[in-house]
């Protein structure tokens, strides 16, 4: 299982950090290593240090890499640091010489493999030069210029030279004999980009036969080389083309027709599938077997590029992937046995081969769909996945308005209607974690496009809504059940907990697209959807809460608001909280100008909801009303209950996220003004440093807002500053809002400010700049200064930090001149000034000392 390898991959990181981790203890007690982000479910159960980490040591210049293998980090920062370092304290063996060693013997195997290539080459060139000088006796001087073109090209392929040639053909291609387009040919077998260019545009300028020109362009093509301009040759004259070269061009021909998309180059690839298209049409016995042979290999990049070929033919011929259908099914099912390279994180690998075969059940549904079904019995949870995704990619670009190979968005067919039944069908009776992230994956997100789809097979979403609830109310349901691999309790507790999620959410899509396929069915759909609804017993809670939710999806008109209304204003003021909650949040939900249609008795039943004794239900209600605005008449008693929550929520500290919604909801639309009133404003403080800080610093820009021209708003940002979680996420948000305190409040905050500057803790250190500057712009001189010494005595005189140390430095500096300037002690100017200079020219020794070994790319580039 795809999951599985996934945990095992980590787990086996996992252990190969450890025995890192005791390489670097062994080889020195000064280097530590540092975890970089936070801790996994899988490091949690296996205590393994799974992740990024980077060393540290107080005598290292240079920081290193965070990488995922340890092994890369301790070999770049030996390389930074270690070697040769005077200050090491070695533990025992074995050590990171190790990891050392093992990447020079590598790096020597590759020098001498370098070597010897290099070797090799100079020695065919040789041989080449003195073929050339033996033709050169047959030539006249003039045509021995044409000789020297090809050594030069020979010798120094470049872009110029290739033209330099082709030009030399259209002008005087007398001077090319017999013998120079012989030692032409030869170039071209040997390969090269630029030879092959060369050798191609001679022989077209020369007006060579049409089989000539695209036998070279095939094997220029065979080599990967000049493939543009031998495909160009390959449209021209595929008909003449000897069908014993076509297998091995075949793979430069179906990169250009349909190419892996390349993060590099931002999808601006040059695509072109005419050449392969043509070639087939000529010669499709030829390409068939071409493609079969790519496709039997065990190699996942092979089948990849036969799909890629299948599908880019299948623009043109529509029947050709048909053909290919039964052994692309089979690839994709039992890709974990069959495929050794696959790289699961490669989604573009597998995603080809699923278009391919969507390419030949959009031709044949019925056929190719026989064959998907004759792989289902048998298949592990990896090859019913596979399957899922199959008809998903049928029907995937219909459902978001785009028709195949990027035309426009085409009618439904009766491939996408068959692949809707199947995964329909799939949701409700395949199990395995994969498969139903699979059928997560394939069937989340609106109807769009599927509308009609949706619409004819309404009774199947239903029904399957139906099926599935019965399978989350039955813990014995083979979906929920039957996690066969051996994992620790607490995982398999948290698997199952996560199928029920899954099963959940497969179960409101159903009813979310049964509901949106009602609103296109018009009047009679609806009819279905509320019919069904009403037959549900009152103790299939979470079904009916989830048709409530979307009930307003429906609506398209008056007509269908007042069918649902009834249904909708029974679960508002209903005994079930799931409904009540559901149905509030619903409200939030309609569209704003259906809001003016809806009678007021609708907004009466939901304002007792804001008080709801059901925790659910109130939060569901003020979420709600976060999206949308009451009658006028109601906004006190809206008012009222805010208060009372607000009050609620500050006495239990239950729930801090909701009661900063709560309040912000209450400033937010019910306090009138910009700015709250100052004793509003106190209480509404005093609840905030009461809240919990990363909570609060996540709206710090609304409160800074309504709360800024307060003396206490500025005390309650350095209590968040003082937070590492509020730091962690909010850091920028926050000091931007102490930088735009009024100058009354940062007045009446200095004493605070400087005290927090004085922490001189980890924290504040990388921010001391700041404090510094903001007590200098409000002219608080002497805690300036106190600031910067503090925050350079806190700094620890090791080599590791002396970079950091020399800019505290330089700042303190700073700070002490401008402090003597302002208090006239003209007599210390020139010793700051003395000290400011020996501390720059510190600075720019120790950078330029440095400079190598902290460059950030050092472990990159070598």
């Amino acid at each position: 299982m795809r999951t599985d390898k996934r945990i095992q991959e980590a787990v086996e990181a996992g252990q190969k950090n450890q025995r890192t981790m005791l390489l670097v203890r062994n080889w020195c007690s000064h280097m530590k290593v540092r975890r970089m982000g936070g801790v996994g479910l899988i490091e949690m159960q296996t205590r393994l240090p799974i992740g990024h980490h980077s060393l540290e040591c107080p005598h290292a210049a240079a920081a290193g890499m965070a990488t995922w293998d340890l092994a890369d980090a301790a070999v770049d920062f030996y390389d930074r640091n270690c070697a040769g370092c005077s200050h090491r304290k070695p533990v025992g063996f074995p050590n990171i010489f190790e990891l050392v060693a093992a990447r020079d013997k590598a790096k020597a195997e590759k020098e001498e493999e370098a070597k010897a290539y290099q070797e090799k080459v100079a020695s065919e060139l040789a041989r080449r030069d003195a073929a050339r000088e033996a033709i050169r006796q047959e030539l006249s001087p003039v045509q021995a210029t044409v000789l020297d073109q090809l050594r030069e090209l020979d010798h120094n392929p470049t872009s110029e030279r290739v033209t330099q040639l082709v030009e030399t053909a259209k002008v005087a291609p007398e001077h090319f004999t017999a013998s120079v387009q012989d030692h032409l040919m030869e170039l071209l077998d040997i390969g090269g980009w630029y030879r092959s260019e060369a050798c191609l545009g001679v022989l077209e300028a020369l007006g060579a036969p049409a089989d000539k020109l695209c036998n070279a362009a095939l094997k220029a093509l065979g080599a990967h080389d000049a493939v543009h301009e031998a495909a160009a040759l390959v449209l021209k004259h595929a008909a003449a083309a000897d069908e014993k070269l076509i297998a091995k061009a075949l793979s430069s021909l179906i990169g250009l027709a349909n190419p892996k998309p390349c993060p590099i180059m931002g999808g601006r690839q040059q695509v072109d599938p005419r050449p392969l298209q043509v070639l087939f049409r000529h010669h499709p016995k030829a390409v068939k077997e071409g493609i079969e042979r790519i496709l039997d290999s065990n190699s996942a990049y092979r089948v990849e590029t036969a799909a890629r070929g299948i599908e880019a033919i299948s623009e043109s011929d529509p029947a050709f992937a048909v053909g290919f259908a039964t052994t692309l099914v089979s690839k994709l099912v039992r890709a974990n046995h069959l495929l050794q390279d696959l790289d699961e994180r490669d989604f573009e690998q597998t995603g080809v081969i699923r278009k391919a075969i969507a390419a030949a059940f959009a031709y044949s549904p019925d056929e190719v769909d026989k064959i998907i079904q004759g792989f289902v019995v048998g298949a592990d949870d990896d090859g019913r996945a596979a399957i899922v995704s199959i008809y998903n990619a049928v029907f995937r670009d219909l459902q978001f308005g785009r028709g195949r190979f990027g035309a426009e968005k085409v009618p439904p067919t009766n491939a996408h209607a068959l692949a809707f039944k199947r995964l329909i069908w799939a949701a409700t009776s395949m199990q395995g974690t994969e498969t139903l992230q699979a059928l997560q994956s394939a069937l989340h997100g609106e109807l769009y496009d599927l509308a009609p789809l949706a619409t004819q097979e309404i009774d199947s979403l239903l029904g399957a809504s139906a099926l599935l609830d019965d399978k989350l109310n039955t813990k014995t349901s083979p979906l929920l059940t039957g996690i066969q691999d051996p994992v620790p309790q607490e995982l398999a507790e948290l698997e199952q907990w996560n199928r029920q999620g899954t099963l959940s959410g497969l179960q409101e899509t159903f009813v979310r697209w049964a509901c949106q396929a009602a609103r296109a069915g018009g009047m009679p759909a609806v009819e279905t959807v509320l019919a069904f609804f009403r037959q549900l017993p009152e103790d299939r809670e979470n079904l009916r809460a989830a048709f409530i939710g979307n009930m307003h999806k429906m609506i398209s008109g008056n007509e269908t608001l007042n069918a649902i209304l009834p249904d909708f204003y029974s679960a508002l003021v209903g005994g079930s909280q799931l409904c009540r909650s559901s149905a509030a949040s619903a409200l939030g939900e309609f569209a704003g100008r259906r809001h003016n249609d809806l009678p007021d008795l609708v907004y009466e039943a939901f304002v007792p909801l804001l008080t709801d004794p059901f925790v659910i239900v109130h939060q569901a209600a003020v979420r709600a009303l976060e999206r949308f605005t009451l009658p006028e008449a109601l906004a006190p008693q809206a008012r009222n209950a805010l208060v009372v929550l607000v009050m609620t929520y500050a006495q239990s500290r239950s729930n801090d996220r909701f009661l900063l919604d709560c309040l912000e909801l209450l400033c937010g639309r019910y306090e009138p003004g910009p700015e709250l009133e100052p004793q509003l404003a106190s209480t509404v403080l005093a609840l905030l440093k009461r809240a919990k800080p990363s909570e609060v610093s996540r709206d710090i820009r609304f409160w800074g807002r309504r709360l800024r021209n307060h003396a206490r708003f500025g005390d309650l940002l350095l209590h968040l500053l003082q937070d590492r979680e509020a730091i962690g996420y909010h850091a920028d948000n926050l000091y931007s809002e102490l930088k735009k305190l009024p100058h009354h409040v940062i007045q009446a905050n200095l004493n605070a400010i400087e005290r927090f500057g004085l922490l001189g803790n980890q924290v504040i250190r990388g921010r001391s700049g700041f404090i510094v500057g903001l007590l200098s712009e409000a002219g608080a001189g002497e805690k300036v200064l106190n600031v910067a010494r503090a925050a350079y005595a806190a700094i620890e005189d090791t080599a590791w930090n002396k970079p950091a140390k020399l800019d505290a430095e330089l700042r303190m500096i700073a700070c002490e001149y401008e402090h003597a300037i302002a208090s006239g002690d003209s007599a210390g100017l020139a010793g700051v000034g003395q000290r400011w200079r020996r501390a720059h020219k510190e600075r720019e020794v120790d950078l330029a000392t440095h400079k190598q070994r902290r460059d950030p790319l050092r472990g990159l580039l070598g």
